[in-house]
């Protein structure tokens, strides 16, 4: 017994992904004890639909007009807790409480698990648990949070057929697709990043390709597809959406304009800056959006052709490529869909944590092909990590005196070098 609680109290990174997520997914549900769950139009359909499936009234919102423009899964999950007399508003924060917490978690241990280095394992939870978008959409009674956390599971199912290709992943990959379209019809977006990562395979047949691709996209889309036939021998119509034809709703410039402006603001408060320093942020955020959609091309070509110049960037591909696929798409929907500049921050949020766990990759990468004796060269040579963060004694600098810590955490030389080779097995 001692031993066992010994090992669990050395493994520290697994101890803080996990009390992240506690904590995320708790902090959600006080807000919404403490003040309840946000509202929009969307959140009243959600609710009045689950309070008529709870009723036994089937899939109607207020004034009996049937649901088509929503896919059903969040309502399906309300529905059971309405039934036994619980608020609406206290279910929408629960299930999304929960959701947020699982998506920090299982963000948290596929990083540690991916990752040579626990400092940026740690730097991902932690960026994934503070997210803006990711908080502000689980605060309010909609999909978003639910959406997030089925695409994130699809991924890192997908992450794990591409690396041990064991048949079972694969259909994991699907359920959790499945499950994500049924909660957003954005789903869609995750069908086909899969698709062209299976399609690309290297250590398959042509044949076995288009199998697993059939396998896949099946258990996918039947769920979603019923659900659509259904809307339409309701209504005659699929979905609730309209086609603006040949005429765009919304300019594709002017949706890449918010959605810079929004991710933006997930890195600094724009309306706190003046508006030359907007512009700056806002243009290097759309440069960063049609660099990702360049990176996912440049990943499939790398797969196709198998160079890779001794990098391995296989987990980086499902997350990048999906990433590149959604963004594309989201901009385009402006063409026959009325986005709303105030929407992308939640139309965005999905994005979030598949676009954190590939900038980790990334991160780490880059750290293993500079040489971590470079690194600690050029970072050990500032006198403020030298002193506040390492230690290593009196430094003067500028005329200025700088008493050490009481406590050394480490040599910055060998500090970076265990966080980037700290070997990763027993960590599985």
């Amino acid at each position: 017994m001692p031993n066992r609680w010994g090992r669990l109290g050395k493994d520290w990174l697994l101890l803080a992904v996990a009390g992240l997520s506690v904590v995320g997914g708790l902090l959600i549900l006080l807000r919404e004890i403490n003040y309840g769950a946000g509202v929009n139009w969307d959140s009243v359909m959600y609710m009045s639909t689950a309070e008529s499936l709870a009723a036994g009234k089937g899939f109607y919102y207020f004034g009996g007009s049937p649901l088509t423009g929503w896919p059903p899964l969040f309502p399906i999950l309300m529905a059971p807790f309405v039934f036994l007399g619980v608020d609406t508003h206290s279910v929408a924060g629960f299930v999304n409480a929960a959701a947020f917490g699982l998506t920090i978690l299982f963000s948290g241990l596929w990083l540690r698990k991916r990752l040579e280095s626990r400092w940026l394992t740690l730097w991902g939870t932690l960026a994934v648990a503070l997210s803006i978008p990711l908080t502000v959409v689980a605060a309010f009674a909609l999909s978003e949070p639910l959406f997030a956390l089925f695409t994130l599971l699809a991924l890192i199912q997908t992450d794990k057929f591409l690396e041990r290709n064991r048949r079972s992943d694969l259909i994991w990959a699907a359920v959790f697709t499945a499950l994500a379209c049924l909660t957003r019809y954005m789903g869609g977006t995750i069908i086909i990043a899969v698709a062209l990562l299976l399609l690309l395979q290297r250590n398959a047949s042509l044949t076995e390709r288009g199998g697993r691709i059939a396998a896949y996209s099946l258990i996918s889309v039947i769920p979603v597809c019923l659900w659509l036939l259904r809307n339409y021998l309701a209504t005659g119509r699929f979905t609730g959406l309209t086609s603006g034809g040949w005429e765009p709703v919304t300019p594709i410039p002017e949706n890449l304009r918010h959605a810079a402006e929004t991710m933006a603001g997930w890195v600094v408060p724009l309306s706190e800056l003046p508006s030359i320093a907007q512009d700056l942020f806002t243009l290097l955020a759309a440069i960063f959006l049609l660099s990702s959609a360049v990176a996912g091309g440049y990943i499939l070509i790398r797969r196709w052709r198998g160079s890779g110049g001794g990098i391995d960037w296989g987990p980086l591909a499902p997350f990048g490529v999906f990433t590149a696929v959604y963004f594309i798409l989201l901009i385009a929907s402006g063409l026959s869909v009325e986005i709303g500049s105030g929407n992308f921050s939640r139309y965005l949020a999905p994005v979030y944590s598949p676009l954190v766990l590939a900038i980790a990759v990334v991160a780490q990468r880059l750290l293993l092909a500079c040489g971590p004796g470079k690194i600690a060269g050029h970072i050990g040579n500032w006198p403020i990590i030298r002193t506040f963060v390492w230690g290593g004694g009196k430094i003067k600098y500028r005329g200025l005196n700088f008493a050490h810590r009481p406590f050394s955490l480490a040599g910055l030389s060998g500090g970076v070098k265990r966080m980037v080779y700290k070997p990763s097995y027993n960590r599985g």
